[in-house]
């Protein structure tokens, strides 16, 4: 299996977004067509942006979770 289909797999979304950024960033080095450049360019920016976000989510979640186990203290 790919990288790819195997982060699907694993029902990690987090894997998931990290395997397309990493092919999309392969695609980038080996040379993409001028015409394609700019849509593969912009797709890479908006996977990078959605695991930010979805960091950041888990981030705070944690923190919220921590934060609520110390008050049980």
């Amino acid at each position: 299996m790919g990288a790819i289909k195997d982060a699907v797999n694993c029902d990690d979304p987090e894997a998931m977004l990290t395997a397309m950024i990493n092919a999309l960033a392969d695609e980038l080095d080996k040379g993409v067509p001028a015409r394609e450049l700019a849509s593969v360019t912009k797709r890479l920016m908006e996977l990078h942006k959605e695991r930010e976000t979805l960091r950041a989510a888990k981030k705070q979640a944690e923190t919220e979770k921590s934060g609520a186990e110390a008050e049980d203290f």
